[in-house]
């Protein structure tokens, strides 16, 4: 059997841990809006680990970008029922605790509908990008190298010069499928770049850039509107995501166990950012803390429940995984008669 390459599948890890960080983080930088107006030596390491973190989204889908979406029908159901399996799944346990909220459309429309009326945009948006990949694919197989620069140059204007920068509603934030398509495309660009120059010392580049991208990040938002600092299409976020990405594109290992692990960790978005938990069980829970024990206590223990919290969806889901495996299993070639004699 073949093993994934370790190394994103690692990154893929680490970019569900820093989401779980930027959620975890953003429980304690709500208390303190408008950010400029505190003085930085309260919110530094606050300002610190978002800027650090909040690259965790662009990096998914930079790893789906790299590797291309191999668009199958098995693979969109399989995304889908993935999706229904913890919005009805949990509404259905949410049920059970509070009978009442059953019809209640606020939550049952959601649950039902988990695509197209999810709570979270991620799903949704990944869905279109899925469902967007043929057509999308066929364009950066056609173009030459020097296209791909040129297409990635052009949604940069697009995705951060108007969307970011002027603030264009189609894309203020890039938390829509545009913002998706424009981090896919540059994955696959990425792809061809370091394929193109493979003793080219990336990491020694990618690692300073990274720290310097984190340190801008924190410098903007002493300046600037808290929520346009932390927007995905922020173009200095954007140029972080790629400076961490290179990182772990260059270096390679197979490791079983990580691919274990990172083969479920979509379930941790699924479950901890569902409707019955985020804003009933873990934000009220993270507030409460930091309410009760202040800012070291609350780095200790919210590590905790983030560790807590990871480790439990990942075991979780994994007989969702098995039952999976065994619905979508391709079916074994039948040998012909002279092979089995």
């Amino acid at each position: 059997m073949k093993v994934r390459e370790s190394q994103f599948e690692l990154l893929r890890i680490v970019a569900m841990a820093m989401i779980l960080m930027v959620h975890f983080n953003g429980v304690v930088m709500e208390k303190f809006l408008p950010v400029t107006a505190q003085p930085f030596v309260h919110l530094w390491g606050a300002e610190l680990l978002e800027s650090m973190a909040i690259i965790g989204v662009n990096l998914f889908v930079l790893i789906s970008g790299y590797f291309g979406i191999r668009f199958t029908a098995n693979g969109m159901l399989k995304y889908v029922l993935w999706v229904l399996w913890y919005s009805i799944g949990l509404f259905l346990i949410a049920c059970c605790l509070h009978p009442q909220i059953l019809f209640d459309a606020k939550y049952a429309e959601p649950a039902m509908l988990g695509i197209s009326h999810s709570t979270q945009w991620f799903v949704t948006s990944y869905f279109f990008l899925m469902a967007l990949s043929p057509a999308i694919n066929e364009l950066l197989d056609r173009i030459t190298y020097r296209g791909h620069l040129i297409l990635v140059a052009v949604l940069v204007v697009i995705n951060c010069g108007l969307g970011w920068w002027c603030e264009m509603a189609f894309n203020e934030t890039g938390y829509t499928v545009y913002h998706m398509i424009f981090i896919y495309c540059l994955g696959r660009t990425l792809r061809l770049i370091l394929d193109r120059y493979p003793h080219f010392r990336w990491a020694a580049v990618g690692v300073p850039v990274y720290l310097l991208s984190v340190a801008a990040v924190v410098l903007m938002m002493q300046h600037m509107k808290y929520f346009k600092v932390i927007s995905y299409n922020n173009p200095v976020i954007v140029l972080e995501s790629i400076a961490f990405f290179v990182i772990f594109a260059r270096f390679s290992f197979k490791n079983r166990f990580v691919n274990w692990v990172a083969s479920t960790s979509f379930a941790v978005y699924l479950i901890h950012m569902h409707f019955s938990v985020w804003p009933h069980v873990l934000r009220p829970m993270l507030s409460n803390i930091y309410d009760t024990y202040g800012g070291i206590g609350y780095v200790i223990l919210a590590t905790l429940v983030g560790v807590a919290t990871f480790a439990i969806c990942t075991l979780v889901d994994k007989p969702r995984e098995w039952l999976f495996a065994r619905l979508f299993a391709k079916p074994k070639r039948v040998e012909n008669d002279e092979n089995q004699n």
